[in-house]
């Protein structure tokens, strides 16, 4: 799990809002890239870069429900073990486009010609 204050800079750039349906009620600290399975974590798996605010509702569908987990990888949530969070975009739940740096910050991306 995330150290205190990377979870405060997560909750400070984020602005405890989920990042999939906005709300500020009940939500979770979740990481993009799975942190693995045993063993050693991933040195990339607590680094801002790799966490997002996400409701817990949503954060359960992600891995209990196929069309939620195909919009979570289509929209940035959910990564695979072979993308790098700081070089992945995530869209937040107004359609913007954002980069996650591993200082603790979001950077709003231009979207005409992204895709």
């Amino acid at each position: 799990m995330p150290s205190e204050r990377i979870k405060g800079l997560i909750r400070r750039r984020d602005e405890g809002v989920c990042w999939h349906c906005g709300t500020d009620v009940d939500t979770t600290i979740h990481h993009r890239q799975n942190r693995g399975m045993g063993g050693k974590a991933s040195s990339v798996a607590d680094r801002p870069s790799n966490l997002l605010t996400i409701c817990q509702h949503f954060n359960f569908l992600m891995e209990a429900d196929l069309d939620a987990a195909r919009e979570a990888r289509e929209k940035g949530w959910k990564l695979k073990q072979t993308q790098s969070p700081a070089y992945a975009h995530v869209v937040k739940f107004d359609g913007t486009v954002w980069m996650l740096d591993d200082m603790g910050k979001a950077h709003k991306l231009e979207q005409q010609g992204l895709f």
